[in-house]
């Protein structure tokens, strides 16, 4: 795994909570598998809508994620100036890489737009709970009008990066890819947080 982008100290705090999971690679796997900004317009191949009735349902069978705290990486994010059509900075976080592969034979479809439609970070609690730190952006009233339709070919892998959160309090993470009864889980990996943003998504219920 080859990494082009500049790495970065930063970490989410309290007030940085972040829940976009860009797409920085979508293809088969190879010996080497370069990453490094994230897709854009271009990047993605288009899909035909009549194509979403040929591809299968994503189920826990069929689709793997996997979050490798081995690989330490960088993410970034790019503000915008206030009329929108240039960069005002740039920040980059300390990341993780999440991989979804697809398992089966069949194609797999994964959402539109250029990140992961279906993807929540969720975090287990004091009390052993599992809260979700995040709505994934199916939940929110986008406008896919021109977005790409994501499908996963068989064997493909989608590689993305989720970026860590300060804080002290060393509990479980987990990431859900889904909605509803359908829902496939990754690994479930240690990291840190504070405590304070449980809290605050509790309180939001």
């Amino acid at each position: 795994m080859v990494d082009t982008i500049l790495k970065g100290n930063k970490l989410l705090n309290f007030e940085e909570q972040y829940s976009h999971y860009p797409i920085y690679f979508i293809g088969s796997q190879s010996d080497t598998v370069k990453i490094g900004n994230r897709y854009k317009v271009g990047h993605i191949k288009w899909s035909n809508d009549n194509n979403i009735f040929s591809c299968r349902k994503y189920t826990v069978n069929n689709l793997k994620l996997f979050v490798d705290t081995s690989i330490k990486t960088t993410s970034t994010v790019e503000y915008f100036s206030e009329n929108y059509k240039t960069f005002d900075s740039t920040r980059s976080f300390k990341s993780y890489l999440l991989t979804l592969q697809n398992a089966s034979d069949s194609s797999l479809y994964l959402g539109r737009t250029f990140e992961l439609y279906y993807l929540t970070r969720q975090v287990k609690n004091k009390d052993g709970q599992w809260v979700s730190l995040d709505k994934n952006l199916s939940e929110a009233e986008l406008c896919l009008t021109g977005q790409p339709t994501i499908t996963l070919q068989p064997k493909d892998i989608i590689i993305s990066k989720c970026k860590r959160y300060a804080g002290s309090f060393l509990t479980d993470f987990r990431f859900a890819f889904g909605t509803k009864n359908n829902v496939v889980y990754s690994n479930i990996f240690k990291d840190f947080i504070d405590e304070k943003i449980i809290l605050n998504k509790l309180s939001d219920k």
